[in-house]
């Protein structure tokens, strides 16, 4: 059985499960001072400055069929480096405010992001739904 769910259905619950990562990781980092924030500020630039700009090239430059193609190989590598990062602070110990900070940091940097895209971006660079008619 198909379940029909509307995109804006589907982005909504998406937008919330993210904040719900935000907000836990942010009462994680709370407990961890200010260094633990200057570290989430780091990787939402760094995040912003890498992804963004090539997400948008990409959805400029290669066909909707192809980039799904593509999303599966660098999903494989997204979740290898989590759990990589998330099996390293556990063994460490210690550390483990650098994986909130990384999950506090890289999504406000992938909403910056999004943001960007749907208000300042070029009507060229702009994903093919967010486009003008």
């Amino acid at each position: 059985m198909e379940v029909s769910v509307s995109a804006r259905t589907r982005r909504a619950i998406l937008f919330a499960c993210l904040a719900f990562l935000v907000i836990s990781s942010a009462a994680d980092l709370l407990a961890h001072g200010s260094s633990a924030w200057l570290w989430a500020a780091g990787y939402a630039l760094g995040s912003f400055l890498l992804v963004g700009p090539v997400v948008w090239v990409a959805r400029d430059r290669i066909p909707a069929s192809r980039r799904e193609n593509l999303l599966y190989p660098v999903l494989g590598a997204v979740f290898l480096c989590f759990f990589l990062t998330l099996g390293v602070d556990l063994a460490l110990g210690g550390v483990l405010f650098f994986f909130d900070a990384w999950i506090a940091g890289s999504i406000a940097g992938f909403a910056l992001a999004y943001l960007l895209e749907r208000t300042v971006v070029p009507e060229r660079l702009r994903a093919p739904e967010h486009r003008r008619t």
